[in-house]
């Protein structure tokens, strides 16, 4: 319990378990904080996941000096610093959330963005974050409603993103995500390169649930907030999210009633409702002036997403 002040002993058993073969985290190596049950639960996560990350640290240290890069390797952390690889090896939990605190470090430097909330969108998932005054917020990391003695930035996580599956109920539209095409193994609408005249309505099962997909010639295509989008004008030329749409709008002409614009409304309208919570709660936790707040999208399926997102938030 007292580790932090006199750590010996937690040394001599991660000393025996190194002479065993066994990697081994210490509480004090990963927090200088008292707290016994925070500073265990962090402990063990971060002893998860030595084994895979000392395997992807070796990996990529090797690839790296192996293209002639002579740099020292430094790793993104989940606060949005860094560390050199030595230090990941010891403490891995600290790159935990690094994948969203890259996404916020790179708004910040190469978007130039100085105050909003920023939604990264990818194809499964969207991470949302604020940016005040030209800075990240940070907070202690909190994974399944357990905290940890970890800082990471303030990002809120959900699975809803351009590749996003739309589950029906009914024959309507009930949600959209956490499942998306990518995790089912569908291609997208928006971007096939099978003829729009083989489109015939159809439906994709999987573990219970039900979603919208179009056949294709026998090939089944997913209707994701990206074709919904690219049907509803959202999309500019040239935006990482546009698509074929001759295809998109054969594909929804295919699916029964009610009219193709009806149905990509539904599709948005369900996303945004899984959206908005989270950046009023920003808005409110942050106490944000509502009035000067945007919405700066980012990722490859941003337009799926925050353009319509903002009309329904009217911002």
């Amino acid at each position: 319990a007292f580790s932090v002040d006199d750590p010996a002993r937690e040394r001599r058993v991660v000393e025996l378990a190194g002479e065993l073969g066994l990697p081994a985290t210490a509480t004090h190596q990963v927090s200088r904080l008292h707290g016994l049950r925070i500073r265990t639960r962090t402990a063990v996560i971060n002893a998860c996941m030595i084994p895979r990350m000392l395997a992807t640290a070796d990996l990529t240290e090797r690839a790296v000096r192996e293209a002639g890069i002579r740099a020292p390797l430094m790793i993104m952390r989940s606060d949005g610093g860094v560390m050199d690889i030595e230090q990941m090896r010891r403490r891995p939990i600290l790159t935990m959330l690094s994948g969203p605190a890259a996404g916020v470090a790179a708004a910040l430097l190469f978007a130039r963005v100085s105050d909003g909330i920023f939604l990264e969108v990818g194809g499964t998932s969207t991470d949302i974050s604020v940016i005040r005054n030209g800075r990240c917020q940070v907070r202690s990391a909190e994974i399944g409603g357990q905290k940890l003695h970890v800082s990471t930035l303030d990002v809120r996580t959900l699975g809803v993103a351009g590749g996003s599956l739309v589950y029906l109920r009914d024959g309507r539209v009930a949600q959209v995500g956490p499942r998306s095409a990518h995790i089912a193994g569908l291609p997208y609408l928006s971007f096939t390169e099978r003829s729009p005249a083989t489109f015939r309505p159809a439906r994709h099962e999987f573990e219970g649930d039900t979603f919208l997909v179009v056949d294709a010639g026998g090939e089944k295509l997913a209707v994701t907030p990206t074709c919904a989008s690219n049907l509803l004008g959202l999309v500019a030329a040239g935006d990482p999210a546009a698509g074929r749409l001759d295809a998109i709008c054969a594909g929804f002409a295919a699916l029964a009633p009610p009219p193709p614009e009806a149905h990509a409304t539904a599709i948005l309208d369900a996303a945004a409702r899984r959206v908005a919570p989270v950046v009023e709660g920003l808005v409110r936790d942050y106490k944000l002036d509502r009035g000067l707040v945007r919405l700066i999208g980012g990722g490859g399926g941003a337009s799926a997403i925050v353009p319509y997102l903002a009309r329904v938030m009217k911002l």
